[in-house]
């Protein structure tokens, strides 16, 4: 797994009620980061979507957007990713150690996966109320 050199992971993310508290990777796509939140006195995030030959493109690097379709708006704590005006990420950071996933929404990304304050939505699956605590990645998800 390859991890952007400038990226140190927020220690406590609040996603969907569920907790992720000392990881890195919120999100993979075979074992590649596709959504990562890193620490800084805003969120800064990163997005990506599968490419070809089993790569990931990033949308969003470092709160960068990297895509003509894509919108990246920071206004005091709360940083929102707008895809064809359309919001799909929100991240809201509480303290210095801890930030809350407030919105996510991958289905115009090609990715069932949706989120927001009461559950985490992968496939046909729902998460809430969970602990993941000192694990690398927290969804891993097969392309």
């Amino acid at each position: 797994m390859t991890l952007p050199n400038d990226f140190n992971p927020a220690p406590r993310v609040e996603i969907g009620s569920n907790l992720f508290i000392n990881g890195q990777v919120l999100i993979a796509l075979d074992s590649e980061p596709i959504f990562l939140i890193g620490q800084g006195a805003e969120p800064r995030l990163w997005l990506g979507i599968p490419g070809p030959n089993r790569t990931i493109r990033y949308l969003v690097e470092d709160n960068q957007p990297r895509s003509p379709r894509v919108r990246v708006l920071q206004k005091d704590e709360v940083v929102s990713i707008y895809f064809d005006e359309a919001l799909i990420v929100q991240v809201v950071r509480k303290n210095a150690n801890e930030v809350s996933v407030t919105h996510l929404d991958l289905t115009l990304l090609g990715l069932t996966i949706k989120g927001d304050l009461n559950s985490l939505k992968v496939g046909g699956s729902q998460l809430s109320q969970n602990t993941f605590e000192n694990v690398e990645v927290m969804v891993n998800v097969a392309a």
